[in-house]
């Protein structure tokens, strides 16, 4: 099962449990990814998704997922409550303490700073766009090496 499938599977389990009205989207020629960069981009997305669920109180949730030449591109959206300008500022902070070793309490802004870290490892971003009222977007890009450089 390649990564778009599973993918749509746990939107499906997340629409299904949660009652959230979700769009699934896949352009670009779908293929198979190295390992590492599906099964880092499938945990990337679901823990998204378990934080739209525990956290943005939102009706709706869109996900894309785009099969470019060189990257890989998921957007996770939602119309819940977004985050505040404090919220971004804690989730940058604690980053930046994860970074340089320093590992307080925190899980909230500790997954973001995890997940980032994840993506950055396999030399990828994990981008944050929110504001109070306005919803919350993740992007995540991965390079799509060649599937022979995985295996």
């Amino acid at each position: 099962q390649g990564l778009a499938r599973a993918l749509e599977t746990a939107c499906g389990e997340l629409a299904a449990t949660d009652g959230i009205v979700l769009s699934f989207v896949v352009t670009g020629a779908e293929r198979r990814l190295p390992p590492d960069v599906e099964a880092t981009a499938l945990h990337i997305s679901r823990e998204a998704m378990r934080n739209v669920v525990a956290h943005a109180h939102a009706s709706n949730v869109w996900v894309e997922i785009q099969y470019e030449a060189a990257d890989l591109r998921i957007s996770i959206a939602d119309d819940g409550r977004g985050a505040s300008i404090a919220e971004l500022a804690a989730a940058s902070s604690y980053e930046k303490m994860v970074n340089s070793g320093a590992m307080p309490g925190g899980a909230d802004a500790a997954g973001f700073a995890v997940a980032r870290r994840m993506a950055k490892y396999l030399f990828g971003r994990l981008d944050f766009e929110a504001s109070a009222g306005k919803g919350t977007r993740r992007i995540l890009v991965l390079p799509a090496a060649p599937a022979s450089l995985g295996q």
